[in-house]
């Protein structure tokens, strides 16, 4: 008895292990140098392509037959072999592979359908290599898969040899940990929504042409200066999925950095949050409302760090200090486009609001009216102790009542009710935009300047799907 128990132990952990072996994680095909992967559920996102109606176009192209088959397999995805419930991963590497990583549920099945699709010369002849089998679509899509794992693989450089992606797709299919994605905690371990994407940090520069990045993009430039930590450190999880108020993409910005993750703690501690004096003059009915926190010094950065912005003060110093008025600024920022049409000049109408931390600019009013008028100018006291401010054909309104700094084509007035319906969750964050598009109503906010929520309040996922989809 003695003798058998480590031979029935023995043989216990390798029965364990050849299980283990076969139930092997298909998403270890992801590379871990991956610049980008997407995380999508293939279940939610047909269902909402069926609620649409938007396949039908698509797969009236295919033929009767065809077009049969592929209504059945998007229905029930396990009649070609692969897993219905899991998502699907789309990944890019620095060596410009695009991926599509899918889980195999029936290796046999997924052999039929592609025997099927060689025999229609839709795909080419499956050959069979060590450990996997492989085949080509239109001569372009490698498809690599075994009884884990469907890879299916192609290269955005043209110049790319065949036998490279037939390399590249091998050593993914080894299914080795330590040279994958997921062999370690990634931020899509816990993304449940429809689509789920992760940036790594060496991206995030490209976003500079967002407006609404570049506080994100200032304050991270700010902490990696104080660290010794580089854009590789960073990863950006991005997630879209339904929500009651609408379709909702969410951007989360993460770093297991410690000193790093510590540096932007500090820092977007130290920004100011959104309060209640500038809500009265937020209204529902304009095209755009922008409402911040900010100190001025931070504010005059960020402005600095645009190319256009920084060219337009340049232009403006000659006639008014616009840094020292950006200086001044301490609070909240509330900026609006009123209903207009933006090719008209004659009909835009716009509101800047600014709380103040001083005045002391305005000592400098009587010099900026002298210097207007000698370049034919207008900068003329109004009523109100507003002034009026007229160049190459456009007119506005300047006035400081006590800390508050206005500009705007009309002196602004509280739109009459205490907290504009919706503009209350404002407070306590650090960003909170509202405009109307032609596509629908669109919110975005930002608690630390890190983290954003984009609500799209009169599109959901199944007009997304349609609009993508349409042929």
């Amino acid at each position: 008895m003695k003798r058998t128990l480590p031979l029935a132990t023995a043989l216990l952990a390798l029965l364990l292990n050849a299980c283990n072996s076969r139930q092997a994680d298909y998403r270890l095909v992801v590379p871990d140098d991956a610049v980008t992967v997407a995380q999508l559920r293939l279940a939610s996102l047909a269902e909402e392509a069926q609620r649409a109606e938007v396949l039908s176009p698509w797969l009236a192209l295919l033929g009767t037959d065809a077009s049969a088959r592929a209504q059945a397999l998007i229905e029930d995805p396990a009649l070609l072999g692969i897993g219905p419930d899991d998502p699907a991963y789309v990944f890019a590497t620095p060596n410009q592979i695009l991926g599509i990583a899918l889980r195999v549920e029936d290796e046999a099945l997924l052999d039929a359908a592609l025997e099927q699709l060689a025999h229609e010369r839709i795909c080419g002849t499956i050959s069979r290599q060590e450990g996997h089998k492989s085949t080509t679509i239109a001569g372009t899509a490698l498809l690599t898969y075994d009884g884990t794992a469907l890879l299916i693989t192609l290269s955005l450089n043209p110049n790319t040899p065949p036998q490279a992606l037939a390399r590249h797709a091998a050593e993914r299919m080894r299914l080795d940990a330590s040279t994958a994605y997921f062999a370690h905690d990634t931020p899509l371990d816990d993304a449940n929504q429809a689509l789920a994407m992760v940036v790594r940090g060496t991206l995030l520069p490209q976003l500079r042409d967002l407006p609404a990045t570049q506080p994100m993009l200032a304050l991270l430039q700010s902490s990696l200066t104080q660290t010794d930590a580089t854009l590789d450190d960073i990863e950006c999880l991005i997630t879209l999925g339904q929500t009651a108020d609408g379709l909702q993409a969410q951007l989360h910005l993460r770093t297991p950095h410690a000193a790093l993750h510590q540096a932007l703690d500090e820092r977007t501690g130290q920004l100011p949050t959104i309060g209640h004096t500038l809500l009265p003059y937020a209204n529902e009915d304009d095209e755009l409302t922008c409402l911040f926190a900010c100190h001025g010094e931070a504010l005059l950065q960020s402005i600095e760090s645009d190319r256009d912005l920084r060219m337009g003060i340049r232009m403006m110093e000659g006639l008014i200090d616009v840094e020292a008025i950006l200086r001044a600024v301490d609070g909240d920022v509330l900026f609006s486009l009123g209903a207009c049409q933006m090719t008209d000049e004659d009909d835009l109408q716009f509101t800047l609001l600014a709380e103040l931390a001083n005045t002391d600019f305005a000592a400098g009013i009587p010099l900026w009216q002298a210097r207007a008028a000698s370049y034919g100018l207008t900068f003329e006291e109004a009523a109100g102790g507003q002034y009026r401010i007229g160049a190459f054909g456009l007119e506005a309104y300047m006035g400081v009542n006590g800390q508050l700094l206005s500009l705007a084509t009309q002196p602004p007035t509280p739109a009459g009710h205490a907290t504009p319906t919706g503009w209350d969750e404002a407070v306590g964050k650090r960003l909170l935009l509202r405009a109307r598009t032609p596509q629908g109503r669109v919110t975005l906010s930002s608690q630390d300047l890190l983290d954003y929520t984009i609500t799209l309040h009169d599109r959901n996922l199944a007009t997304l799907v349609e609009q993508l989809l349409q042929p």
